[in-house]
């Protein structure tokens, strides 16, 4: 991961941070696309898919991944460049309206960013990992927080701290997400060291090490809450009767039937739903899931989880 050398620009009373690697000329805002222009070409040749996780920029190669911080909220999203856009000197990214949802700058149209290129990703990472023993429980990390052998994290050498990233064991095809909360010394032989939990979950324990993929998270993130009792019975958005004990869920935006695996973050547990109605609208949450959905990721007691949406074709 190139490292930040962050600079700064005080513009009004707004402070905009700038990575090195980015055109130091610009001035760090982002705009929005226009649902009106879903199904255009872009510059890459694909079609414009409000729903998409996509950007345009620029000079950035197109297929390259960049992390878009609203400095407004603290909100981010990982983006892919599909689309170029004319340089102007207060509007350096223009997102996809599903990212813009995300990042919470519809009714705004543009707010201040903070953009982080995410390299080594546009093609998996291969090497060896290795996992951290249990001995070390209780200690305190490079990034302060207390390694916890059930947590699902990890130890990179240059991978920002709060990265998620997947985690996939070559030899059994098992993989596991995890959040980069601490270092490792640079090595081309171990790339990355993982928790107690996330060794076991890819089946690494017993030998120590395994040749794994790392490849980038690049779905939607936020918290996932879920409805029963009331509702059951009652109609959904589409139409169809809700059933508590059915695999669906609640979206704001995606269309009908989209199928997603939702992936709880605390325990790695993941579940196919189909999108039959609309919601949450309560706070930050982005997917409101069936009671049999949740049971299946074990966020029935706490009633919310941090969440990963992907969706599936």
């Amino acid at each position: 991961m190139r490292s930040s050398n962050l600079c700064f620009w005080l513009i009004g009373c707004v402070l905009v941070f700038a990575s090195s690697g980015m055109p130091a000329d610009d001035v760090f805002e982002a705009t929005w696309i226009s649902k009106a222009l879903h199904g255009a070409v872009t510059a890459s040749g694909e079609l414009y898919n409000v729903n998409e996780l996509t950007a345009a920029h620029a000079t950035l190669p197109l297929g390259a991944f960049v992390r878009v911080t609203n400095l407004s909220n603290d909100r981010s999203v990982v983006v892919r460049v599909n689309d170029r856009k004319s340089k102007k000197a207060r509007r350096i990214i223009a997102v996809s309206w599903r990212a813009a949802r995300v990042l919470g700058m519809l009714e705004q149209g543009r707010v201040p960013v903070k953009l982080d290129i995410v390299s080594g990703f546009n093609k998996p990472m291969r090497g060896k990992a290795t996992w951290i023993s249990k001995r070390f429980h209780g200690l305190i990390t490079a990034s302060g927080e207390r390694y916890e052998n059930h947590k699902l994290s990890a130890a990179h050498a240059t991978l920002p701290f709060g990265t998620y990233v997947r985690v996939t064991n070559l030899s059994n095809g098992r993989s596991v997400i995890v959040r980069i909360s601490d270092r490792k010394a640079r090595s081309n032989k171990c790339i990355i060291a993982l928790s107690w939990r996330a060794a076991q979950m890819i089946g690494m324990l017993d030998e120590g090490t395994a040749d794994v993929e790392l490849a980038e998270i690049t779905g939607e993130m936020g918290i996932a809450s879920w409805y029963g009792g009331y509702f059951h019975g009652r109609t959904t958005a589409n139409g169809e009767t809700y059933d508590q004990d059915g695999m669906t869920a609640a979206h704001k935006a995606l269309p009908f039937n989209t199928r997603v695996r939702v992936t709880n973050l605390e325990n790695g547990k993941s579940v196919l739903v189909r999108i039959n109605d609309r919601g949450p609208f309560v706070g930050e949450r982005i997917i409101d899931l069936s009671r049999e959905a949740a049971r299946r990721i074990d966020m029935l007691g706490p009633g919310t989880a941090k969440v990963l949406l992907e969706i599936l074709p």
